[in-house]
């Protein structure tokens, strides 16, 4: 049986170079406790591994590491998630078309305006997809609801307004969003149905934004949590990339810190009009209550924007006029009647 195995690596090695030198390992014997032409096969088969991993400037196959453990020529490689650079940004999320809060986007579209923001950034959930085809939800309430196709006219809409005044929007995937590709294998997703060249759609769930007061990590997780500062804290833990991070799916405002106190933690909130969410008002549940928020970031600064909790008058200044008047104007599609 051959002692090869309880010779230290480094007693190894430096017989290989004895053999390289073509020095006589027949003193060895006794110290190896094997024949010397076992010990020059078991050395020959190191210093041809040793060959086969260095000398990788050679076109032969054998000795060349290029040639090792070969991957798919067009196997996809999962590093062009989103990166923008701005520091000013309005974050609005968890929209879901047709449920979509009116009264939300007019207060979106003119903070942007008054505040000279130029990029949107859509944080997952567009749209609803809770028509029975798509959704687990178990239907029990026939309401006439819209179907995919009378949804996506809906949103690219929705698209076309926001467009005429952001020169960026950017989306990434949510849960909802998700449905239509599992309901297809993946064949379809969102992206391919938006119709405004403004748009640039991730089915990634997160993308980063690099402003000057450092990075900020957009995420709309698969965990869902009453508490989006503690599930955003745990998302600061494992991301090695340190970064401010808004966090959006909890339909929750928060404002926290991360737990070393560098960096920001906000829940995003959310833009779903709960009275017209059926699962949310047929249902008697101790969930908490949605927050209608979304957040901007301006000159590198966190601000979140609660409907009912700021001060619309200071942040729109003569835009405040416009927005309420186009609260107050009758709807202008049927299904906001």
């Amino acid at each position: 049986m051959s002692l090869w195995h309880k010779i230290p690596n480094k007693r190894k090695l430096e017989l290989a170079e004895m053999y390289r030198r073509g020095d006589d390992l027949t003193p060895y014997e006794t110290e190896c406790g094997m024949k010397a032409y076992l010990i020059t096969r078991e050395v020959k088969f190191l210093v041809y591994y040793q060959d086969m991993f260095a000398a990788s400037g050679t076109d032969d196959p054998r000795f060349n590491s290029r040639h090792l453990f070969p991957t798919p020529p067009n196997a996809k490689i999962y590093d062009d998630q989103l990166e923008i650079d701005s520091d000013d940004v309005i974050v609005i999320g968890d929209i879901e078309i047709p449920d979509h809060s009116r009264n939300y986007l007019l207060h979106v579209l003119y903070l942007a305006m008054a505040q000279n923001i130029k990029t949107l950034v859509i944080a997952g959930d567009f749209i609803a997809t809770d028509m029975s085809a798509l959704s687990s939800w178990t239907t029990t309430w026939r309401t006439g609801d819209l179907n995919y196709e009378q949804v996506i006219q809906v949103m690219n809409g929705i698209l076309a307004t926001l467009a005429q005044w952001f020169d960026n929007i950017y989306i990434i995937s949510g849960n909802h969003d998700d449905r239509i590709a599992r309901a297809t294998d993946g064949h379809l997703h969102l992206g391919m149905f938006l119709r405004s060249s403004t748009v640039v759609y991730s089915r990634y769930a997160h993308l980063w934004i690099n402003t000057s007061r450092g990075d900020v990590k957009i995420s709309h997780p698969k965990n869902f949590s009453g508490n989006p500062i503690v599930l955003g804290q745990k998302l600061y833990n494992v991301e090695p990339r340190k970064a401010h991070h808004i966090v959006a799916h909890c339909h929750r405002q928060q404002a926290g810190w991360s737990p070393d106190g560098r960096y920001e933690i906000h829940g995003l909130g959310m833009g779903r009009d709960v009275k017209r969410t059926k699962y949310r008002s047929q249902s008697v549940t101790a969930h908490n209550e949605w927050d209608l928020s979304f957040h901007m970031i301006l000159n590198a600064y966190h601000y979140p924007m609660g409907i009912k909790s700021v001060d619309w008058d200071l942040w729109l200044g003569p835009f405040k006029t416009s927005l309420d008047k186009g609260i107050a104007r009758e709807p202008i599609c049927e299904n906001e009647r």
